[in-house]
Order: structure tokens, then C-alpha cells, then sequence
């Protein structure tokens, strides 16, 4: 459960299967208050235009995706062109330094959130703060999720017709060193397919992750660290793929997914008998098809996404006066000198792009001598 505190004047996201019909929206969240258009008037000319920008995320996008079409276009018209009223940001870069407007900080690693720089932050910490915090997992921002919903809990023995056990992994080398280890120890007993770029053995990368780990009994499900409330998108792909996660990480994962449905590992003292497990479940049939049959989630499916579009609508509603850092005093001066270097960095940009502009011309005089 989140650590976020509803007071009463919070409620979640209804989602009107009738407000849907009428309106051609895909079947997501949106808000009791919605207003329906009338006949001949379209849905877009009766929501509210907000200026919203993204910034700071990774090079993937799946959160802005999400985001943009499940969650904000249900209640808003996006106009993302500067300068933003509203600022989502990835925490991955201080593009943000560059405006001053609502900041909202949506982390998809394991970045403890700072609200000296953000009015509001979205994370996978168990922290409180006012209401300017709201704990969300990052495995319901990605669209394999909806798998989950269509999960069949009554397996069939065509399930044990697979092979032993997958692994897909790219990060190898800003990650906890249990995951190497446990690859290695796991494929003493049996060979472990890695289709990741990390301890690749099938000849390349897979194309898709949710088809590979279909083929196998067993998917070693470990994040990269192991942070309380930190649960990222590799446990629900296992399920999602109706294979049994072997997982590490989230000291605190029951909150999320029901531990009678994986095989989980504390630390490194526990691998031993974690590996005695899955040898004895691989081995019993009807062991691992009960295992494989058990419920995963502990919250109801649209329990995230509700919750979070009500989070940014109560922001957002609120306008340019729910800006909630402080303009002056010690916050003041440290956003100061973070934004100073950002400053350097462009002037040293335009400085080498100004250089290389006037180099390549004094190239190209130099060759046009030379043919002469």
C-alpha cells in the first residue's frame, strides 16, 4: 500500500464504462467530473488546456507514454510547447533548472526524490511528506502490465513442457553483484538462457522479452539493487509471461505482489536454499503448477493508475499556486549554484559548436587549395 495519506477530500478515479462509450475513450481512468461532450462537439473542445513538458527522462519513454494517453489526455488538453505551466521530470538531468513553473518529479530508478528542487515527486520510496509525495512501482507504467489481468491462475500441465530457466539483463555493470552470482550458482545445476546483453549464451539479444521468458518454468526476476519500496517492471514481465519469478530486490515486495507466488531471496546467505527450492519445484510437477497457479497481486489492477491520476489531477487543477518550493532563503541559494553549472555547460556547448562550425569552413578552404 502507498504511504500517501488521502484525508477524505481524495477519492480514487472512477472509470465510466458509460462516459467511454459516448466519448470513444479507450478504457482507462477518468474522472467522475468529466463533462461529456454534446453531440457534434468534440471531446477535446471541453477539456481544459494546460502547458506540460517532460523533461530529464531516459531515452525510453513508456512513462511519458503512459502518461500522456491513459492518464492526463482523460482530463486535459496537453499543449507541451514553452514555457510550461507544468514541468513532469525524470530525474535523470537538470533540464529542469532551466524554468521556473510546478515541478513534478516521476523517478523510474532508485533516486530518493529532492524537494528542494521538485514541488512534487512520484517515487518508490515508503516516505510522507504533506501531500507533496505519492509512492508509486513502475511495473503498472508499462502496457505489458494489462497481461496481468488476463493471467490464468488455472494452469495446465502443457506449463511444464518448457525449458528450465531465463534470465534477460542489460545492466551489468551499475548492478548489485548478487545477480552474477546467482546466475552462476542457478547454472550449475541447469544452463540458464541469458538474452540480455549481460552474460549473453544464446548468440544475441531477444526481440522480446515477454515471448522469451514464455518458454521457460522459471524467469531469475532480480532489480539492480535492493531498496525498500523499489519494484520495478522485471517481476510483473515473469508474470506476465506465466513463468515463475525468482526474485530479489524490494525488501518490502509483499506490499506489491503475494510472496506464495515466487520463489524469493533475502540476500546472499539465502541463494543456497533459494537453489534447493527451485531444484525441488522443477523436479515435482505438480509442486510447481500449484506455485505457478497462485493470485500475484495484492492490489486491485486499476489500484496504481487510479490513484495516480488523482494525484496529478488535484495538482494540476490547482494551477501555478500549488508551486510548493521555497522562492527565497537556503533553497533559493541552492537551486542558485546548481543552476550555475548548467550555464557553464551551455556556454561551453555553444564554445565547441561555434569552434566546430569555423573549423570544418577553414577544412574545406584548406581542400579547395589543395585541388586547386
Amino acid at each position: 500500500m502507498s504511504d500517501f495519506d488521502f484525508d477524505g477530500s481524495w477519492e480514487p478515479v472512477d472509470i465510466g464504462l458509460r462516459l467511454r462509450l459516448e466519448c470513444g475513450i479507450p478504457p482507462c481512468s477518468i474522472p467522475d467530473t468529466y463533462d461529456a461532450p454534446q453531440y457534434g462537439e468534440s471531446k477535446s473542445s471541453r477539456l481544459r488546456r494546460i502547458r506540460l513538458q517532460f523533461c530529464d527522462f531516459a531515452d525510453f519513454d513508456h512513462i511519458k507514454t503512459k502518461l500522456r494517453r491513459d492518464i492526463l489526455s482523460m482530463r486535459y488538453v496537453l499543449d507541451e510547447r514553452s514555457p510550461p505551466d507544468f514541468l513532469i521530470c525524470g530525474g535523470l538531468g537538470f533540464e529542469h533548472l532551466k524554468y521556473d513553473c510546478v515541478k513534478i518529479a516521476f523517478l523510474s530508478e532508485n533516486i530518493v526524490p529532492d524537494f528542494n528542487y521538485y514541488d512534487y515527486a512520484i517515487g518508490f520510496n515508503h516516505i510522507s511528506f504533506e501531500d507533496r509525495y505519492f509512492r508509486m512501482p513502475l511495473f503498472p507504467m508499462y502496457d505489458t502490465y494489462k497481461l496481468l489481468k488476463r493471467r490464468v491462475n488455472e494452469v495446465d500441465r502443457s506449463l511444464l513442457d518448457r525449458k528450465f530457466c531465463s534470465f534477460v539483463v542489460s545492466n551489468g555493470e551499475h548492478s548489485d553483484p548478487i545477480r552474477r552470482k546467482f546466475f552462476e550458482e542457478l547454472s550449475k545445476y541447469k544452463k540458464v538462457d541469458s538474452g540480455g546483453a549481460f552474460l549473453n549464451n544464446i548468440g544475441g539479444r531477444v526481440l522480446n522479452k515477454i515471448d522469451f521468458c514464455r518458454q521457460y518454468k522459471f524467469n531469475i526476476s532480480f532489480e539492480n539493487s535492493s531498496l525498500s519500496g523499489y519494484t520495478t517492471e522485471k517481476i510483473m514481465q515473469a508474470y506476465a509471461a506465466q513463468t515463475v519469478p525468482i526474485y530479489w530486490g524490494n525488501p518490502s515486495i509483499e506490499e506489491d505482489f503475494r510472496i506464495a507466488s515466487m520463489i524469493r531471496i533475502s540476500d546472499e546467505e539465502d541463494i543456497n536454499r533459494a537453489i534447493e527450492e527451485i531444484i525441488r519445484l522443477d523436479q515435482d510437477d505438480d509442486a510447481y503448477l500449484t506455485l505457478l497457479a497462485q493470485e500475484c497481486l495484492v492490489n486491485d489492477f486499476d489500484y496504481y493508475e487510479n490513484n495516480l491520476a488523482t494525484f496529478l489531477y488535484d495538482i494540476i487543477d490547482g494551477g501555478p499556486k500549488n508551486k510548493r518550493c521555497c522562492k527565497y532563503g537556503g533553497q533559493a541559494i541552492l537551486r542558485k549554484h546548481m543552476t550555475w553549472p548548467l550555464k557553464m555547460e551551455c556556454v561551453i556547448n555553444s564554445q565547441v559548436n561555434f569552434l566546430m562550425t569555423n573549423l570544418s569552413k577553414v577544412g574545406r578552404f584548406f581542400m579547395g587549395r589543395c585541388m586547386v
